[in-house]
Parts: structure tokens; sequence; C-alpha cells
């Protein structure tokens, strides 16, 4: 899975600053296979210096969230751990995730570039099959 910075750009922000994001645990690589039923997804989230508040994750393309269980915040540079148990049907599943950080910019699902073409800034997807 590549990973990405994210978050929304405010007025003034620096855009080379380091944003925040979420990444899911390699159990989520796009094209994999999980059992149908009940499993935990889980990831890390950073930012660049205002710490995470939330992360929350879809099972169903974006239509809904939920917001997953924070690990021990170990400080504002830090990785935050989170995970979320989830019941998947069997099938194809869109997974998403997304993070808040404690200013509360939250993740679009379009993605920003900056002019030198780094900060790719969009909610992570990725394509499951639970079968």
């Amino acid at each position: 899975m590549r990973m990405h910075r994210a978050r929304h750009r405010a007025e003034g922000d620096d855009p080379d600053q380091p944003l925040h994001r979420p990444l899911f645990h390699h159990q989520c690589d796009h094209g994999a296979k999980l059992k149908p039923g009940g499993t935990t997804l889980k990831g890390i989230a950073f930012d660049g210096g205002k710490g995470i508040k939330e992360v929350a994750v879809s099972v169903d393309g974006g239509k809904s969230w939920t917001p997953a269980k924070l690990g021990k915040d170990l400080g504002k540079y830090s990785f935050r751990e989170w995970k979320l148990p989830v019941k998947l049907a069997a099938g194809s599943h869109e997974l998403k995730v997304r993070a808040t950080n404690n200013a509360g910019d939250t993740q679009p699902t379009e993605p920003f570039w900056n002019p030198a073409g780094y900060l790719r800034n969009v909610v992570e997807t990725v394509r499951v099959t639970a079968a």
C-alpha cells in the first residue's frame, strides 16, 4: 500500500509542512483476501506536529464512518496506533481510513498536490475481498 500525507489546507498553511495520514496494516493491502465475518482492521496515523485526534474507518466505500480506537498518544510527532473491529460479509469491500488532527483538520476525498508534486492529500482507500 502506498503511504501518503493528507489533511485539509487552511489559509496561510505552509504547503511543504508535513501533514497527517492514517495507514492500514499490511493485512489490508489492495486486493487482499480476508475471511468473512469478524476481523480487526488496524494501522497507524501521524501528522506534522499537531497530534492525531481521531481516525475513522469506512467499510462501505465512504457512505458511513466509524471512529477507530486510538492507542496511547506518545507525543505530537509520534505514530498513533488505531484499530477497529468490523464484520465483513462475503464479497468485495472498499475500505477507507481518514485522520483528523488536534486542530480539527480532516482529510478530504480529493487529492491535494503542492507545486513540487508532493503531499498527496486524500483519504486512503484499499479494496479487499472477504471469501
